[in-house]
């Protein structure tokens, strides 16, 4: 399962604003969201002013067999944020490489995965 964290209050980033400050991944089972969710939040409150309530919003697809689908489309989300955003996600620390990059999407149409980052901003 794939899973953004969106503040309540847009961020500012190097080209516009969003509110989603995380995008992340999990095998299997809704633990690992809302932990996240809960450590980003208490580091959220001290480091982002006016910030007061994270949402977290899960993600579905369709699966193919022996393909790990949510490493896919927790990659090809940061590459689509990075490439409308011109960064990734405040709290995310993978993506800042050159494989996170729009043409390595091969699994998911674009804009989809455009309209989904558009939706949550």
């Amino acid at each position: 399962m794939v899973y953004v964290l969106r503040a309540d209050k847009p961020i500012r980033y190097e080209v516009g604003h969003s509110r989603i400050v995380y995008i992340g991944e999990t095998r299997r089972g809704t633990r690992r969201p809302a932990g996240s969710a809960a450590s980003k939040a208490m580091r959220t409150f001290g480091v982002l002013h006016g910030i007061r309530r994270i949402d977290v919003h899960p993600l579905t697809f369709q699966g193919i067999q022996s393909v790990r689908m949510w490493e896919i489309l927790e990659r090809d989300l940061l590459a689509t944020f990075k490439a409308t955003y011109g960064e990734i996600p405040f709290y995310n620390q993978q993506g800042k490489g050159k494989k996170f990059s729009l043409d390595r999407i091969k699994y998911f149409r674009k804009s989809r995965l455009e309209k989904i980052i558009r939706l949550l901003s």
